[in-house]
């Protein structure tokens, strides 16, 4: 009977080797397990008096549509939409809204809304004429040409609970980006699609005008 000596050695760089293997499966299997996510835009035209550069998350400034592997956190809670004000007009105050498709009850879409500056003062009427006192935002400008990132966490702990109650065992992986308003320091108001002027004959009303007004009118 013949008895083959172990060479320690060469079985302990084995070992070592296998270990080695085994906790870079780990940690290449943790990584994956943090999802892709995606902000998308909706409501863009050519012609719109604003234009999105990208959205800032985990410090990279991407385009929408396109996937980025991020914490929840990362994504939602500190990232950053960047914006540039193509018009010849002061903007002074933008309202956002943020919807998520994958979060649902019977009323739609779970959404949220950020809102940067005020609206124009020519709105700030009820539909019976009277002076409408909302709360008052920060004063906020964004001249022709500048341009600004809006930090989409401002109402995340709100969001992040009310997203829960809908539906806790969803994780949302996709964000729908929609510019609700933006206001100008001339009166004027745009949203995806429409262009308006104030309504002199009717306070806190808009008349609608066409691309090329709003393009042609000035401050």
């Amino acid at each position: 009977m013949v008895i083959a000596r172990v060479n320690w050695k060469v079985l302990l760089g084995i070992m070592i080797t296998f270990m080695a293997a085994a906790i870079g499966s780990v940690q290449v299997y943790s990584q994956n397990m943090v999802p892709l996510r995606v902000f998308t835009l909706d409501g863009v035209h050519n012609n719109d008096p604003i234009q999105v550069i990208g959205f800032r998350v985990a410090g990279q400034v991407i385009k929408p549509g396109v996937p980025i592997q991020a914490s929840e956190e990362e994504w939602l809670k500190s990232s950053n939409l960047v914006v540039k004000n193509v018009s010849d007009k002061e903007i002074i105050g933008i309202w956002i809204n943020l919807f998520f498709p994958e979060v649902v009850d019977t009323k739609g879409m779970t959404a949220d809304q950020v809102q940067i500056g005020n609206r124009a003062s020519s709105e700030k009427f009820t539909k019976q004429g009277s002076p409408l006192h909302d709360n008052d935002y920060p004063l906020f400008s964004l001249k022709p040409g500048q341009s600004y990132e809006i930090a989409l966490g401002h109402n995340y702990e709100d969001t992040f609970s009310l997203r829960s109650r809908v539906n806790p065992i969803v994780i949302p992986r996709k964000c729908i980006v929609r510019f609700a308003a933006v206001y100008f320091r001339n009166g004027m108001k745009w949203s995806p699609g429409y262009f308006g002027r104030p309504d002199p004959s009717r306070p806190g009303e808009f008349i609608t005008i066409t691309p090329s007004e709003f393009w042609a009118s000035k401050d």
